[in-house]
């Protein structure tokens, strides 16, 4: 019976039952968690990082090492990719970013190269913005580069605000709070508080993280759902300004190209041969099979503007013998229809 009574008193429970009526000081109700412990009963817990404190609501590990990174100094979440952030260009959504003076510069670019094209036509705004990444592609590439941060960073806030939001303060209601700017790190409260804890789940044994887990399972918390970034609204996060001083940089450098380098050996011979590119149908990075041959493959990457040469690949399907080919639209015409004199 006395062995027993030993081990009811080394509970942290019966510790602080002790210590509130004076049977014991601070230095002797110790655990992992209590950072600090006053005479007057308030408490100080301590977590080890916010993954700890993530998997008090039950988060799968993969969820709680997410979330943290989210807050990490060494670097947080991937939610953008440059891939998306590609295609969102060649569907012409970067366009809407575009503060007015950028709108007037992409215009002047336009009228340009393609005077016939009408921006304010979606579809021609799609033709437009993929014929300038096949142009321009270093140029829309660091575009493209700085949107992908932009919206990564925006995204980012937006959740740490969320998140935040939703579980830096959670337990004030049942008497625990964040101390000073240390979320999900130190938080106040008194033993009184983790006694009424401890009998609303009528548990002496635990300590205090197991009994601090129970009360935040019990706030039925998903994580999952701070994996749907795109339903929060990230745009009020986004650094236009930034993204738009990057544009206008950009662009104004496109313009130097067009009407003082010599890039081009013949602006209007180049339009024309891709022109006529699309008149025949075909897609830049799109594999066709020639109209004459089958059995040999081609696609093509690009117009070369120092020579207006039709830039591609080809080769004998089921095969990996790839072949790379520069030639004149005249030339390249032949070799479509009469690929066995190449």
């Amino acid at each position: 019976m006395r062995i027993i009574q030993e081990a009811k008193e080394d509970w942290l429970y019966m510790k602080l039952h002790m210590f509130n009526q004076g049977a014991i000081s601070a230095k002797y109700v110790k655990d992992d968690m209590i950072f600090d412990l006053r005479d007057n009963g308030i408490m100080v817990l301590k977590f080890e990082d916010s993954e700890e404190y993530f998997k008090l609501f039950g988060f799968d590990k993969y969820q709680a090492t997410n979330l943290s990174r989210i807050f990490s100094y060494y670097g947080g979440m991937e939610w953008f990719d440059s891939y998306t952030a590609a295609e969102d260009w060649g569907e012409g959504y970067l366009y809407n970013y575009f503060n007015d003076e950028n709108k007037e510069i992409f215009e002047e670019i336009k009228q340009y190269m393609s005077p016939e094209l009408d921006l304010e036509d979606n579809n021609e705004l799609v033709q437009f913005c993929r014929f300038m990444a096949e142009t321009f592609h270093n140029r829309i590439d660091i575009i493209v580069g700085d949107y992908t941060g932009e919206m990564d960073n925006a995204i980012e806030a937006t959740m740490k605000n969320a998140i935040r939001a939703d579980l830096c303060d959670i337990f004030r209601g049942d008497g625990i709070y964040q101390a000073g700017d240390s979320c999900f790190y130190k938080y106040y409260t008194t033993v009184d508080t983790l006694i009424k804890i401890y009998d609303r789940f009528d548990d002496k044994t635990s300590d205090i993280y197991e009994i601090l887990k129970k009360l935040g399972e019990d706030k039925g918390v998903e994580g999952n759902e701070y994996n749907d970034w795109y339903e929060y609204n990230y745009q009020d996060n986004f650094d236009n300004d930034s993204f738009n001083r990057t544009v206008t940089w950009n662009l104004e450098k496109i313009k130097d190209e067009l009407l003082e380098s010599d890039r081009f050996k013949d602006i209007e011979e180049y339009k024309k041969v891709r022109e006529t590119l699309e008149k025949y149908k075909y897609e830049y990075n799109v594999w066709y099979d020639l109209p004459k041959d089958k059995n040999t493959m081609f696609k093509i990457t690009g117009v070369e503007p120092e020579t207006n040469e039709v830039v591609f690949v080809y080769k004998k399907k089921m095969t990996q013998d790839f072949k790379d080919g520069r030639l004149s639209l005249e030339r390249f015409n032949l070799f479509l229809y009469h690929p066995e004199l190449f």
